[in-house]
């Protein structure tokens, strides 16, 4: 596998069911960030204790008082597109940036981050487990997409709109592998050197 690089304005998105690698991945992407002086602010949507311990001094966990709860995480989003210059990492982001919510008309200040964050500085690295859940602008708007292993029919279905027919391999993919888009170019790609993370 070729080394994965980032800029740090970019908007990346990680995709797979549990248990496939994708948060291992996501810690991994941070860390190169971290590594390149990079400011990070992690929105801990789930409150994982695999970060309880994780300590940088470019970075800042974030743990929502309610699961799931948009204007908390409005809020965030406010303060992040006006410190600029940072990366905002988001586990289940379908929980705030959902296909159903027209125009992110209830996440304002996130919508912002996803059209012009670039021009402030400001990078997104996400997560979803649901891709089919994830807003199409939260997609669409990607340099970098992550495909671990997704089955449901729904999910392959949307995905294949924004990576065509790579999206039906997905099912077949162990654990631990996974396909990298950028651009419209695919590489399959196995992180098991991250593992031990």
């Amino acid at each position: 596998m070729s080394e994965i690089h980032l800029k740090s304005n970019e908007k990346t998105l990680v995709l797979g069911v549990n248990d496939m690698g994708k948060s291992v991945l996501f810690r991994h992407l941070i860390q190169q960030y971290l590594d390149a002086g990079v400011k990070v602010l992690l929105y801990d949507s789930e409150r994982e204790r695999k970060y309880a311990s994780w300590e940088h001094p470019n970075l800042r966990i974030y743990r929502p008082e309610v699961a799931a709860d948009k204007p908390e995480f409005d809020k965030i989003s406010a303060e992040v597109w006006e410190r600029r210059r940072m990366v905002f990492a988001v586990e289940s982001v379908d929980f705030y940036a959902q296909s159903t919510d027209i125009d992110l008309k209830q996440v304002p200040n996130f919508k912002k981050i996803i059209h012009w964050g670039r021009n402030r500085g400001i990078g997104v690295l996400m997560t979803s487990r649901r891709p089919a859940n994830v807003h199409k602008d939260c997609v669409g708007l990607n340099r970098h997409i992550f495909l671990f292993h997704c089955y449901l029919p729904n999910d392959i279905k949307y995905l294949r709109g924004f990576v065509g027919k790579i999206a039906d391999q997905l099912k077949d993919l162990p654990p631990y592998y996974f396909y990298h888009w950028s651009g419209g170019k695919v590489e399959l790609c196995n992180p098991i050197p991250f593992e031990g993370e």
